[in-house]
């Protein structure tokens, strides 16, 4: 199980601001494959520190940080 997962509310309004519609768009801006965004944000998998670059890429200006919510 991942250490971290992304909060999905929160991450749905840092997509609305940037207006990110999608999986894929998001992937391009951050810089990862579609599949990584896939896994992470399935839960498959944690968020990995160019991961969590790329959301600061995607989302700049935001604390990403805010986006880790730490599993149980």
């Amino acid at each position: 199980m991942p250490a971290y997962t992304i909060d999905p509310d929160r991450l749905a309004t840092y997509r609305e601001a940037e207006g990110i519609t999608t999986d894929a768009e998001l992937a391009r801006r951050m810089g990862v494959e579609p599949s990584t965004v896939s896994r992470v944000l399935a839960h498959r998998t944690g968020p990995s520190t160019r991961f969590i670059a790329g959301l600061a890429t995607a989302f700049p200006g935001r604390d990403v940080m805010s986006l880790l919510t730490p599993t149980k």
